[in-house]
Order: structure tokens, then C-alpha cells, then sequence
């Protein structure tokens, strides 16, 4: 959860540091009421949403801090972040966090409301469940009380599938293009003229505001049937898409309308070479065979394995040697023929953390 502003504090004054009881220096407090949150009303009971249309509905809730001051709050301050939570239901939407603003009373007994943005994603029934105090470091969130909640009927959910072209990325290559479509939940067709942001690397997963460099600042709209694209882009990199609705951010700054999909980087097409020291050499001799493993990250370095393989009948490669890459990306090995004729082999190296499987083109050595 994002924190904003300063914590409140609680100082405790004393006139004096302790008192002397039966000559024994005992400190004296006195304890603080815990905060109570109570009297929680939505504005409707029931919302029926469509589409990537978006249903208003207001939360307002009793809000006791016996920690606080009794005076109303300072214009704009934000002071508590509700959490409402959704379950059952066929929606993928779980929960929606939103700051309220103030309403009466004052910041030790007051009135709050917020008024949240409601997908059909969030089909389900929903209550607020947590208010937390705006803070510095970590806060105790607390539980409101009674059970009032409300119920959402979500039609035609929109669903988001993302994909990088070309999937895997040759070596020499970053940029692409990266794809999808949204599709109607209920009815499987395309939806037409959705708006969907892209963006990239590791804020736009842990905080896509606006207004910087990581943000969805690029958007498309779907066409008729369905399908967006975005590019040229660097598909290796981490990718966000996400569906912006008719209301494109709830107050906290966390999604509307939250169909949302990352892709972690495309993995890579490594270059894999291979050639032996002579084209003909007699059965049972030793021949030496080397080449380079090109690729990018960490697996250009010592220690990737590079299997050797001798293709047997049409499709059957077998590995016969195993030898890892030098910190130059180069390997070298030997090869012992036991076959008069062509012998036809090829070096592989298997998928790594960031990379698919890769091999060289075949290469023939003729026992004599």
C-alpha cells in the first residue's frame, strides 16, 4: 500500500518524569481508546455494470480517533485509505482501494466518504473491509464493524491477453511488437474501440502513476475485432498493458478499471555456432570442434553448457560431449568418429533464465 503524508503523533506530556510511590520510581500513562471505524453505508445496495462501462457508488463511514485532535482536518489532507474487498461472484476484480474525503465532525470523530469507480469486473459482493491511517512507516489497519455490504452484477467482462512478435527475439534483435486482444468474457467476440495503455519496466508494475516515463502514456484503441498493438518497442524488456475504462483512475491513483497483464521480456533466440578442424578424418581418431554461444545477460559468460549431438537415421540427435562455454562466449571440444562416412553433428545449448534453446547448423565430419 502507497503512504503519502506525515504520521500523526501521539506525544504524551508529563509534569513529571515519574513519582516516588512506597520508594519505588514508577513511570505513569495513561492509556489511548482504540479507533473504531462504524457506521458504514454504500449509496446503492445493488450496481449492474456492462462492458467497460463504469458504475459510481459512494462508501461513507464513522470514523472514531481518540489519538487525534477534535478539529477538522487541513484542506486536502488525507488522513484514511479505505479498502473494500470483494468475493464471490465472477469477477476478477478483488479490491479497490480509494481515499476518502472529509465529510462533518472532526479528525478525532468524523464523517468520511469516497465515491469508487465500479468495473463489471468486480462482479461479486463487496464490503469495505479495512481503513487504514495515512502514515510514514507500517499502520494497523482497522476492521469497521456490521456487515453492510452491496452486490455487483458484472455483464460482458472484458478479458486482456498480451504476446510479443517475434517470440523469441533472435539474438541481433530487441525491438518488436507487442500484441492482444480483448475479448467479451461472456460471448467470446472481440470487443471493439476499448482503450488500452502500454507501458514498461518495473514501475509500471509497482506504480504506474502518471506523469513520468513509466506510465501507460501510450494508448490504442482495439479494432473491430478485438485487437491492439503496440510497436516498435523493446519486447525484452518488462511490459505492461492494462484497459482504461470511462473512468481512467480511482483517488488513490490505483486502476479503475484493473484488467491488467505483464510481460516479463521475451525470451531470447541465442546464436549458436559449431565447426570441426578438418572435413575427413579415420574412424577412432580424435577431432577437434569449437564455436561461440552470442547472447545477452549473464549467460554470454563461463560455465553454459554446450552439448554436442550426432544425428542418427533422419531426426535422432544423440549427445555425444558435453563442454561449457569460456567467459569469451567461445567452447571447444573433441569428437572421436566411429563411423566411416558422413557424420553429421551440431551444438546445442539447452534454455536458460532468459533465453529458449538454441542449436548451431549441422555440420559434417567423413570417417575414412
Amino acid at each position: 500500500m502507497r503512504i503519502s503524508r506525515s504520521a500523526r503523533v501521539l506525544g504524551i506530556g508529563a509534569a513529571a518524569a515519574g513519582l516516588l510511590v512506597a520508594g519505588t520510581l514508577t513511570t505513569a500513562a495513561q492509556a489511548v481508546p482504540a479507533m473504531t471505524v462504524d457506521s458504514v453505508t454504500f449509496s446503492a445496495p445493488s450496481i449492474t455494470t456492462s462492458g467497460t462501462t463504469m458504475a459510481p457508488q459512494t462508501v461513507t463511514a464513522h470514523v472514531v480517533d481518540p489519538s487525534a485532535d477534535p478539529v477538522p482536518p487541513s484542506p486536502n489532507e488525507r488522513v484514511w485509505v479505505f479498502i473494500l474487498a470483494g468475493t464471490g461472484g465472477r469477477g476478477t476484480l478483488r479490491s479497490i482501494q480509494v481515499t476518502p474525503s472529509f465529510t462533518s465532525g472532526t479528525l478525532a470523530d468524523g464523517v468520511w466518504s469516497a465515491t469508487v469507480a465500479v468495473p463489471s469486473t468486480a462482479d461479486g459482493t463487496w464490503k469495505l473491509a479495512q481503513v487504514y491511517p495515512v502514515c510514514v512507516s507500517s499502520c494497523t489497519p482497522v476492521v469497521p464493524t456490521g456487515a453492510a455490504s452491496f452486490t455487483v452484477t458484472g455483464h460482458h467482462r472484458p478479458s486482456l491477453s498480451v504476446g510479443a512478435v517475434p517470440n523469441p527475439v533472435p539474438y541481433s534483435q530487441t525491438r518488436g511488437s507487442v500484441k492482444g486482444r480483448v475479448v467479451d468474457s461472456e460471448t467470446g467476440l472481440g470487443m471493439a474501440g476499448v482503450v488500452v495503455g502500454y507501458g514498461y519496466d518495473t514501475s509500471c508494475v509497482q506504480d504506474p502513476a502518471p506523469g513520468d516515463r513509466y506510465s501507460f502514456l501510450v494508448q490504442k484503441t482495439t479494432n473491430a475485432a478485438g485487437y491492439y498493438s503496440f510497436g516498435p518497442v523493446d519486447v525484452t524488456r518488462l511490459t505492461c498493458v492494462g484497459i482504461w475504462g470511462s473512468v481512467r483512475r480511482n483517488s488513490d491513483g490505483d486502476f479503475a478499471f484493473p484488467i491488467f497483464r505483464v510481460l516479463r521480456g521475451v525470451p531470447i533466440q541465442p546464436v549458436v555456432t559449431a565447426s570441426a578442424s578438418t572435413a575427413r578424418a579415420k574412424t577412432g581418431t580424435a577431432v577437434a570442434v569449437q564455436g561461440r554461444v552470442l547472447d545477452r545477460g549473464v549467460w554470454d559468460g563461463l560455465g553454459r553448457p554446450v552439448l554436442i549431438q550426432q544425428l542418427h537415421g533422419r531426426t535422432a540427435w544423440r549427445t555425444v560431449a558435453t563442454v561449457n562455454v569460456r567467459s569469451n562466449a567461445r567452447w571447444n571440444g573433441t569428437l572421436a568418429l566411429t563411423v566411416r562416412g558422413p557424420n553429421v553433428f551440431r551444438a546445442l545449448t539447452p534454455a536458460a533464465a532468459v533465453s529458449v534453446e538454441s542449436a548451431s547448423r549441422p555440420f559434417t565430419i567423413t570417417g575414412t
